[in-house]
């Protein structure tokens, strides 16, 4: 499921689409069969791009680290 709150200021960056970057998100999205929510605001138009893609990587490594020590996760002896 992917949620896009935002809007750009302009309909394009280069020669690509604004709505193309949207299409992204909502493939990679689909594809990964994830949840996204993605909320953008500003006014240069090349850092809010930036900054979503920058936000999805971060998420990313979050999600996808080891926490709590060096060892996996068990339920060794607590059942």
């Amino acid at each position: 499921f992917f949620v896009f709150n935002g809007s750009f200021p302009k309909d394009s960056i280069g020669e690509i689409s604004c709505e193309m970057i949207i299409h992204f998100f909502r493939s990679f999205t689909e594809s990964l069969g994830a949840t996204l929510h993605m909320t953008i605001s500003g006014e240069n138009l090349h850092h809010m791009i930036e900054a979503l893609f920058k936000g999805l990587a971060r998420t990313l490594r979050d999600a996808t680290s080891k926490t709590g020590g060096n060892t996996l996760p068990s339920t060794k002896g607590t059942l």
